[in-house]
């Protein structure tokens, strides 16, 4: 490993950290001020407004397709994605940042990006 690399992760783990918090503190703020405002999410989503629709939508597509990488990574790394995959489903970016953030403490993870 670099020194270049370990630079930028020592930079990227606390950016990470900073992110998660503001996901987490975002989804409890959320949860406590409006549960009952989400559960036509769940329960009839085609009952929202069409733009409303149509972002949660995309959201959710974002969504599986962050769990299918979280997925793949998992199984390259020789680790039991199927945590991840469920904790994503329920809990989303707080979940897949959090991911992310104990990739970058694993030393033996292979790199994200092509070499």
């Amino acid at each position: 490993m670099t020194s270049t690399t370990t630079g930028k992760s020592k930079i990227a783990l606390p950016l990470m950290a900073l992110a998660w918090l503001l996901v987490a503190g975002l989804t409890v703020r959320a949860v406590v001020l409006d549960l009952a405002g989400v559960l036509p999410l769940f329960v009839a989503p085609w009952t929202l407004d069409p733009w409303l629709f149509l972002i949660y939508t995309d959201f959710l597509v974002e969504l599986i397709l962050v769990l299918i990488f979280v997925h793949w990574d998992a199984t390259r790394r020789g680790k039991n994605p199927w945590g991840w995959v469920i904790a994503g489903a329920f809990l989303g970016a707080v979940s897949t940042v959090g991911y992310l953030i104990l990739r970058t403490r694993d030393k033996e993870a292979p790199s994200l990006l092509p070499r």
